[in-house]
């Protein structure tokens, strides 16, 4: 099972999924409110159609139904971080929905957040799944899966903490986290060694210095320059195994560049300690759906 890690704070969470209602309720729910009785309540089943899905969202998941009314009932029927279907052949050859979650109360309420909130789930979920069969692929590497800053806009802390249930580390979260000197950087610098002494100057003491390198000769300036890291870009196997030997352990070495499940074992057997990749951002959502399963005005909401 992957790790889980702690959740991210309630404040965002309310703050998120408060965005995203506003968005897809503007005003009010025109269809419900037309033809739902305002005390009619119900239940309903979350399930993934999906046959293999590591779990990731239940919180924030919860939320968005709560948001719509606080006395939903949301039972999360798996953990944070499940690994649903991955091992039992029967389930995933049979296609089986994989119960997910429960809700209960009124329908109107369960019907205003479903799909927002099933658009939440499905999308870290995704991502937890996708990181977590990258992750999988690293299985008796040194390497170590980390993830990119390329996430969607406005859900950035949300799919990196399910890159991180699915097994991934998270890179910088963002700007101010560290530095990275990129290739575009290098043009405006004037060099790799230009670059690292401006940087040098005016970044902490204390701040790793990371540089993306993309031929065995500018590693090498890299590293005569002291850098603290090094990303082998875009880089042959071939090429990546040779600055691996030449560096030998004296700064941790990053590959990356169109990186995907089918290359990233091929990666690994180069030595090199990280392969970061944004693959776990593209995945497409998870198939999930809320069914409802009971309809009764006498329950209690």
């Amino acid at each position: 099972m992957p790790k889980v890690v702690a959740f991210l704070d309630e404040i965002y969470l309310r703050e998120l999924a408060q965005r995203c209602l506003m968005e897809d309720i503007p005003t009010r729910d025109i269809t419900t409110t037309s033809c739902v009785e305002e005390n009619l309540c119900g239940e309903a089943m979350i399930i993934s159609r999906q046959s293999a899905v590591v779990v990731a969202g239940l919180k924030l998941c919860e939320v968005v139904f709560q948001l719509c009314d606080v006395k939903v009932e949301f039972t999360s029927e798996v953990e944070e971080g499940a690994c649903l279907g991955f091992c039992d052949v029967e389930v995933s050859q049979a296609s089986v929905p994989l119960v997910i979650a429960t809700v209960r109360g009124r329908m109107s309420a369960l019907l205003k957040a479903e799909r927002v909130a099933l658009n939440l789930l499905a999308r870290l979920c995704a991502v937890a799944t996708a990181s977590y069969q990258l992750s999988e692929k690293l299985t008796g590497y040194k390497a170590q899966l980390l993830d990119t800053r390329k996430t969607t806009p406005g859900l950035k802390l949300v799919e990196k903490y399910a890159s991180a249930v699915g097994g991934a580390q998270n890179h910088r979260y963002h700007l101010s986290d560290g530095v990275l000197i990129k290739d575009n950087h290098l043009l405006a610098a004037g060099g790799i060694t230009q670059a690292i002494q401006r940087v040098r100057r005016c970044a902490p003491i204390s701040m790793k210095i990371e540089i993306e390198v993309t031929s065995f000769l500018e590693l090498k300036e890299a590293l005569d320059a002291g850098a603290d890291m090094i990303m082998l870009d875009n880089m042959s196997c071939e090429d990546m195994a040779k600055c691996v030997k030449y560096v030998a352990g004296a700064v941790p070495l990053e590959a990356s560049g169109g990186i995907s499940l089918a290359s990233i074992s091929s990666v690994a057997q180069t030595g090199v300690d990280y392969i970061s990749t944004s693959a776990m951002f593209r995945a497409p959502s998870v198939d999930l759906s809320m069914l409802v399963t009971a309809v009764d005005k006498t329950f209690s909401s």
